[in-house]
């Protein structure tokens, strides 16, 4: 059926703000094909960094609670389960969660395959709503900004309200460093073949577009034979350590420690994420 409403010029006008897909990208049954490849594929880290980062990580976060007998931690976004698995072997306790359907499919195939006591479930992570649950949140691969600044603060107070006293908040964002040398940009190509986007010949209109107060966007509006059309809108607010720090004191949290990454590495300005530890009380 033809998009009602749609077409290719009255997508072209510049989205406004953290302006939502017109369909859904992460839980389409034919897009989460690619994007579980893209988790899985260990030779790029566009959906989940190298295999080499992830244990590192998963090893200086466990050190942060070394005091901790099986501390109790959730993986917010936690995909196929990469991070999850490897947060296991450090002896946490782990739930993750994912809004992909076909993700959560496998990490739950490959826990159920190795014998590993991971929980995951199916869901929008801004409807978290527990108490007190754990001693450690995850939300990792620079997923926080992929958000308006409207659900940051609404995620934040979720979280805050699931950690236990003392509990801590891990996250990523991307530095303006990220962005330092971007320009806006437009391409377009057409597939006679099945791709990414579409099984089928489609063609794809893709654009980075450039805001103010540091706010980018990857959007890519594919069209197919039929002329149905969708923009696929990916979001990323960049920040500094000063308006990250603003952002979390806002929610209620003023503990808060900076890193060049979720490897605990020292941070220096030309770093191009920061990792950010926020500890609850």
């Amino acid at each position: 059926m033809k998009s009602e409403n749609k077409n290719l010029f009255t997508l072209l006008p510049k989205p406004a703000p953290y302006e939502a897909s017109t369909s859904p990208f992460w839980d389409d049954a034919y897009i989460s094909i690619g994007l579980l490849d893209a988790h899985l594929n260990p030779n790029h880290d566009a959906a989940t960094r190298s295999l080499t980062f992830v244990e590192a990580s998963a090893t200086w976060i466990r050190s942060l609670v070394k005091d901790l007998d099986h501390p109790k931690l959730l993986d917010l976004g936690c995909g196929p389960g990469i991070y999850a698995t490897y947060f296991h072997q450090q002896g946490f306790r782990v739930v993750g969660l994912d809004f992909s359907k076909r993700s959560i499919a496998y990490a739950k195939e490959q826990a159920e395959k190795k014998e590993l006591n991971i929980v995951y479930r199916y869901q929008n992570y801004l409807d978290l709503d527990e108490k007190e649950a754990y001693d450690v949140i995850t939300l990792i691969y620079c997923d926080y900004a992929v958000l308006s600044q409207e659900n940051r603060l609404h995620l934040l107070k979720k979280i805050k309200q699931s950690l236990k006293p003392k509990g801590l908040f891990i996250f990523d964002v991307f530095t303006h460093q990220q962005y330092e040398n971007e320009k806006e940009s437009s391409t377009w190509y057409f597939s006679e073949q099945p791709g990414f986007w579409r099984n089928e010949p489609h063609m794809c209109l893709e654009r980075h577009l450039i805001y103010e107060g540091h706010l980018h966007l990857d959007e890519y509006i594919v069209m197919d034979e039929k002329d149905n059309i969708e923009s696929y809108r990916i979001w990323d607010q960049s920040f500094d350590e000063d308006s990250i720090k603003k952002e979390l004191n806002a929610a209620g949290f003023n503990q808060i420690s900076v890193y060049s990454d979720v490897c605990g590495n020292i941070y220096h300005p030309n770093s191009k994420t920061m990792g950010i530890v926020v500890s609850h009380g």
